[in-house]
Formats: structure tokens, sequence, C-alpha cells
């Protein structure tokens, strides 16, 4: 995805956050909601991160004559955490909706 589309998201989960904090008290599913707009948040940071510095860590390793495929693998152990946020974060809205129609 774009900067653009990297920033709304951004601005939209942390009005999530503010949503989700401001009646966190009326609804468990609330307490649910925040820890899954944090993560996505902290998912969306770490995408914005890797969006200005992937270019300039690619020409310096092409720098030092490392090959594209290395390239390539370097570049996806820095995205995973941001895959492992997003998905710890959907395990939390599952568990949060679970326990929102159990109670």
């Amino acid at each position: 995805m774009g900067l653009v589309s990297n920033i709304v998201i951004l601005i939209l989960t942390s009005w999530g956050i503010y949503v989700c904090y401001t009646r966190i008290k009326n609804d468990i599913i609330y307490r649910y909601g925040i820890w899954f707009f944090m993560l996505v948040t902290v998912s969306y940071i770490i995408k914005l991160i890797i969006y200005f510095s992937i270019p300039k860590l690619g020409l310096f390793l092409r720098g030092i004559n490392v090959s594209y495929s290395n390239i390539a693998m370097i570049i996806f152990l820095i995205k995973l955490p941001s895959i492992l946020f997003l998905l710890v974060a959907f395990i939390v809205l599952i568990v949060g909706f679970y326990r929102y129609m159990k109670a």
C-alpha cells in the first residue's frame, strides 16, 4: 500500500484507540478493541518506517555487494514483525467478539 493509505489507516486506528479508551468501562469489547487498535497502529508504524528505510537499505546492501536474493530475505525479515502484529491483532479481535457474545 502507498504512503497516503498507511497514514489514513494510522489516523483511523488512533481514533479507534481513543473511542475504546473513552468507553472502556462500559463493555468488555472495548478492552479487546483497544488492544486490537494498538497492535494495528504499531504494525502500520513499522510499515511506515519500512516505507522510508527500505530503498536506502537496498542501495546500501547493493553497494556492499549483497545479492538480490539475500536483500529480499533481509527485507522480508524486517517486514515479519509487522505481519505478526497484524495476525495477533486479528486473533485478539476474534477472542474479544467471542467473549462478548458469551457474556
